[in-house]
């Protein structure tokens, strides 16, 4: 079952990935100039012009599924768990999402800077530079007197 979300971009849920081909997923994370790297087994599938990957992030006793949907032009990260988001990566303008982990909701807007998908024989590249800014949550009114 596929759902629309309101970016136009098609999210699926766990029932649709039965299909798909193994696949190793390594990502690069780099903060503030520190660099880390993660490694996944997860599943891939190519779909029509785009991309799905989708793996399980498994943090001490913590779960987090995870799928990535690239596009030309954008990227929708969508997870589900001990941190839950639908964070939609476009470069053609600022989108807004929540971010909820541990015990925390943050709505943020995302400002992608550079999203590019880079397709060689069977490894697939997407370099994603981007920054998040913290919205606020709560808006304070008090009589100043």
């Amino acid at each position: 079952m596929t759902k629309r979300s309101p970016q136009g971009v098609t999210s699926f849920k766990q029932a649709d990935i039965m299909a798909r081909q193994k696949a190793v997923i390594r990502l690069k994370s780099t903060i503030n100039g520190e660099s880390s790297v993660y490694k996944y087994i997860g599943e891939y599938e190519k779909k029509g012009d785009g991309h799905i990957i989708v793996y399980t992030d498994k943090n001490d006793e913590e779960m987090t599924f995870t799928s990535i949907q690239l596009a030309d032009g954008c990227m929708l990260l969508h997870r589900e768990g001990s941190i839950s988001a639908d964070m939609l990566f476009d470069v053609r303008k600022d989108t807004h999402t929540r971010y909820n982990a541990w015990k925390m909701n943050i709505e943020m807007v995302i400002h992608t800077l550079r999203y590019d998908l880079i397709e060689e024989d069977s490894l697939i590249t997407v370099i994603l530079d981007y920054s998040l800014n913290r919205q606020s949550l709560y808006s304070l009114r008090s009589p100043i007197s």
